[in-house]
């Protein structure tokens, strides 16, 4: 949450983002024509573009203002992985597409687009209380991640020790 609304605060929507917190809010939840099971456009782990707009927010004598989103990150995205996991093994289409919700909100904030891609299949699953599909994206949103956090973690290992 500390994340979402630290991201939410400081940085754009990112380009290209349809999204928005009105157009979420009054979107009715409808199927589409298009099948769920199509998979997500291939894309890089981590689209690295997203975290300059972070880094152009530090100041000088700060905290490193990018390895404390990133950890917030780590930290956040794991513990919600977990919970899509524990929502998709009860069937709780509810939990699935809150967490999936959140998820795909900070990914995208940090580039990670994969995952965030199938946390957006997992929220529209919860949306419809269609979880049929959902152990599939389950996996692949689980190898995403994996992916995004390695990327991660080898970013904060680089950085200088404050």
């Amino acid at each position: 949450v500390q994340l979402s609304a630290m991201l939410t605060q400081w940085l754009p929507t990112p380009t290209g983002s349809s999204e928005t917190p009105a157009a979420h809010a009054s979107a009715p939840a409808t199927t589409s024509a298009a099948p769920l099971e199509a998979p997500p456009p291939a894309v890089a782990e981590i689209d690295k573009t997203a975290w300059d707009a972070i880094r152009a927010l530090q100041r000088p004598g700060r905290p490193d203002i990018l390895a404390k989103v990133l950890s917030a990150y780590l930290e956040d995205s794991r513990g919600l992985v977990e919970t899509i996991r524990t929502a998709v093994e009860t069937q709780d289409s509810d939990a699935l597409a809150k967490a999936a919700h959140r998820l795909k909100s900070s990914s995208a904030q940090l580039g990670a687009l994969a995952t965030a891609a199938h946390c957006k299949e997992l929220e529209q699953l919860g949306r419809l209380a269609r979880l049929d599909g959902a152990a599939r994206l389950l996996t692949q949103l689980t190898d995403a991640h994996h992916m995004a956090c390695a990327t991660i973690i080898t970013e904060l290992q680089q950085r200088p020790a404050p």
